[in-house]
């Protein structure tokens, strides 16, 4: 990954993610799913304390195994991730300024760029800088990178699993 200045990873920037459509055809439950898993995880992120370019510019690969450990953590089921989608996060909030479907799906969305930047590797994407691009997988590896971000891939709960409910949130 390219070096990126303190300045550029605190602020606001807009990204063009770019996903891999090498599965064929893209599903709305799949667009649906990734998009409910990358908000999550950049929530998450976004206001965190513990989350700073300084950190991430120090030793990137360092910070995406603590990122994980803090997520595997906090997230024990789907209903604490369902529970995180609604956080504020004020004006660094995660916004969607474009979505193109031309072959390849683009999307372009605008928040905090260390979270952004983050939350594309978690997904297995990798970043271009500068201009923050992103390469992501097809959306099916998305999900399943994000909820391995989670610690979801080891599913705690054998019900769900059962009643193939494992990608479902939780009701309130």
């Amino acid at each position: 990954m390219p070096k990126a200045s303190f300045a550029e990873l605190i602020s606001t920037h807009t990204l063009h993610m770019v996903f891999d459509e090498s599965d064929g055809p893209i599903s709305s439950r799949d667009l649906t799913l990734f998009l409910y898993y990358y908000r999550a995880l950049y929530v998450t992120l976004a206001p965190n304390p513990e989350v700073t370019a300084e950190r991430f510019l120090k030793s990137p690969d360092y910070y995406i195994e603590t990122a994980k450990i803090f997520l595997q953590r906090e997230f024990q089921t789907e209903k604490d991730v369902y529970n995180n989608v609604d956080l504020d996060c004020g004006d660094g909030d995660l916004m969607v300024l474009a979505i193109s479907k031309h072959s390849p799906l683009e999307i372009v969305v605008t928040g905090i760029t260390v979270a952004l930047v983050v939350a594309v590797i978690l997904s297995g994407g990798q970043i271009k800088l500068p201009g923050v691009q992103a390469k992501l997988p097809p959306l099916g590896k998305g999900i399943q990178e994000l909820r391995k971000a989670f610690g979801l891939d080891k599913e705690r709960s054998s019900t769900r699993r059962k009643n193939g409910q494992e990608n479902l949130p939780d009701k309130k």
